[in-house]
Formats: C-alpha cells, sequence, structure tokens
C-alpha cells in the first residue's frame, strides 16, 4: 500500500492529463493507463488521483461527490457521474441551439405571411414546427377568396440581393468590353480608309504602273509613276 501510495504521489506532480470538456471519458481513459503503468490498483487512490487532475469546470460539475465521495468504489462513481452529466449537457446545449433555430425559421415564417394569418397561427402553439404552420397557413388560404397561391411558397429562399448585383455587374462589364472592342476595329477601319484617299489623292498611279513598276510596257494617264522616279 505504501508503495501505491508513492507511485500516487509521484504520479500526481509529473503526469500531465488532458482534459477535453467534449468527451471527459478520454481523460478517465489516460488516467487509468497511468495508474496500470504505476501499479495503482485502490479505488480509492485513483479517486485522489483524478480529482487533483480534473479542471475547475469539470469539479464544479460533480462537486458534491468530491465533498462526500462513496467509500464503496468511489473513483467508478466519480467517472460515471461526470461522463453522465456532460453527456446531459452537451444534449442539453444542443437542443437549445435546435430550438433557437426553429424560434428562427417561425420568426421568418411570420414575417413573410400577410397579417391577416397571425391571429389564426397564434392559436396554434410556439411548440408547432414550422411545417405544421405551413399546412395550417394552406388550409386557411384555401378557405379566403382572394389568396391563389399557396402559403407554403413562403418558405422558398428569395435570391441573395448580393448575388443579384455581382451579376448585374458581371454583364455591364461584358457588355462594356464588347463595346470598346467595337469602337476600336471601327477606329482602326476608318484609320486605314483615310490612309489609302491620302495616297490616291496625293500620288495618282495607273494601274499597270503600280502593279509592274518600271517594267510596265505602257502608262495609263493619269499616272504619277514618271514623275516620281524624276524625283528620285
Amino acid at each position: 500500500m505504501d508503495e501505491e501510495k508513492t507511485a500516487a504521489v509521484s504520479a500526481v506532480n509529473t503526469v500531465s492529463l488532458a482534459y477535453f470538456k467534449a468527451d471527459p471519458a478520454l481523460f478517465f481513459a489516460q488516467l487509468e493507463s497511468e495508474c496500470e503503468l504505476r501499479g495503482i490498483t485502490s479505488q480509492k487512490t485513483k479517486f485522489n488521483l483524478a480529482v487533483s487532475k480534473l479542471p475547475l469546470e469539470a469539479v464544479q460539475e460533480v462537486g458534491e461527490i468530491i465533498i462526500s465521495p462513496l467509500k464503496d468504489k468511489p473513483y467508478y462513481k466519480l467517472k460515471e457521474e461526470l461522463v453522465r452529466r456532460t453527456s446531459m449537457s452537451r444534449q442539453k446545449k444542443l437542443s437549445q441551439l435546435l430550438h433557437k433555430g426553429q424560434l428562427a425559421s417561425r420568426r421568418n415564417f411570420y414575417v413573410r405571411l400577410p397579417s391577416a394569418y397571425h391571429a389564426v397561427l397564434a392559436a396554434v402553439g410556439e411548440d408547432a414546427p414550422v411545417e405544421k404552420l405551413a399546412e395550417i397557413a394552406d388550409n386557411v388560404a384555401d378557405l379566403t377568396s382572394g389568396c391563389t397561391a399557396p402559403v407554403s411558397a413562403v418558405q422558398t429562399q428569395e435570391p441573395d440581393p448580393l448575388a443579384k448585383l455581382l451579376e448585374r455587374q458581371r454583364r455591364l462589364e461584358a457588355m462594356m468590353e464588347d463595346l470598346e472592342r467595337r469602337l476600336q476595329k471601327v477606329s482602326i477601319l476608318r484609320s486605314q480608309s483615310r490612309g489609302r484617299v491620302r495616297t490616291v489623292s496625293k500620288e495618282p498611279m495607273c494601274y499597270l504602273h503600280r502593279k509592274f513598276g518600271d517594267r510596265a510596257n505602257y502608262c495609263k494617264p493619269p499616272c504619277s509613276f514618271n514623275s516620281q522616279q524624276g524625283k528620285t
């Protein structure tokens, strides 16, 4: 027993155990491995070692068990209760999140409905799912002469305004690029046309001289070939 206490004291001073709030069973698995390696088998010793390594939030979760431990298998009781209570807390938080999500969906559903439906649906109860509310609203719509579209359609998600703006911007940019290409093409054609007109007006030359140059056998006036030859 003295050797076991010595091993426990050594474990308290040297062993570092990770505690995962989401899965406390891993903490106890680590602790039991350390106890087995060090030859610690006593329930009380394991209990004391576990308490010394638990974080404050876990100690608060099972405070009454730590203050008044069972005489018979205190370690097993500590392990069992901490795992069970942590699991319950996790399930409770998940349930709260789901409930909040349902409330948000219900609020969005009410906002999109005509005001005439609110009084009818208020009598259904807060716990009714959105699908049930939509079904009741459809029945109300069937009894109302002014409604033609089913109310379940209000659950259809509307297009994202940002996505619509981005798509419109993309189309405008594509149109501007296309227009710029067209204007550039027209500008080039006009420039080429003006160049040809200037060339013909300044230096008119007959077809034969344009094609054959000084090898042409005869010339058809008006032709500036001879004058150009004189310049050279």
